[in-house]
């Protein structure tokens, strides 16, 4: 919605983006090697917040739109779901596939 590609809002190049979760959450959390967990979570909030705020400046049909209609250059513009079910989908609908390696950072 901020006409940025996906993968630049992970930090991550294109290609990184394409790998399995646990690949792909792993070179993210490398990213924050040497942050205490608070840190980590300081960070996780603010981009949470900044995701709270570009959905209530939306209006309904900006969610309802694709991500073709917000980049139509981008790598995966196909995804034929509207903008909300793609936030729904890539937050809590997500979760559970990546509970294992929640896990797994926190037991180290």
């Amino acid at each position: 919605m901020l006409g940025r590609p996906r993968h630049e809002g992970a930090g991550v190049t294109e290609d990184e983006f394409e790998l399995e979760f646990d690949p792909l959450n792993e070179i993210i959390r490398q990213q924050t090697t040497g942050q205490t967990r608070q840190q980590v979570i300081d960070d996780a909030n603010r981009w949470h917040q900044q995701l709270i705020e570009t959905m209530r400046a939306a209006g309904p049909d900006d969610l309802g739109k694709t991500k073709k209609d917000f980049d139509p250059d981008a790598r995966d513009v196909t995804d034929p779901r509207p903008i909300i079910a793609i936030v729904e989908g890539n937050t809590a609908g997500h979760y559970d596939e990546h509970r294992g390696y929640i896990e797994k950072i926190l037991a180290s």
